[in-house]
């Protein structure tokens, strides 16, 4: 499955170096969730910010989301 995913990686960074936002978002995705790559974060918003400013929704919702994430107090810290 690794390499499948490596391999997904690849096709997905030729179509978002030519700007496609699925592929951008995709590759966002993927650095989140570590799939043929190392989870990187800071990585994955970078690849999900340049989906959402070509226009591509999901993107867009899922930082809108991300940001509400953000904001929400931690519960379980016991603070």
């Amino acid at each position: 499955m690794d390499g499948d995913a490596k391999s997904a990686m690849k096709t997905f960074a030729a179509l978002a170096k030519q700007g496609d936002g699925c592929a951008q978002f995709q590759i966002g995705m993927m650095h989140f969730f570590g799939h043929g790559t190392d989870p990187n974060e800071q990585e994955a918003k970078s690849w999900i910010n340049k989906s959402a400013k070509s226009g591509f929704k999901k993107a867009q919702e899922a930082l809108t989301r991300w940001e509400e994430m953000k904001r929400k107090p931690d519960l379980t810290s016991g603070a």
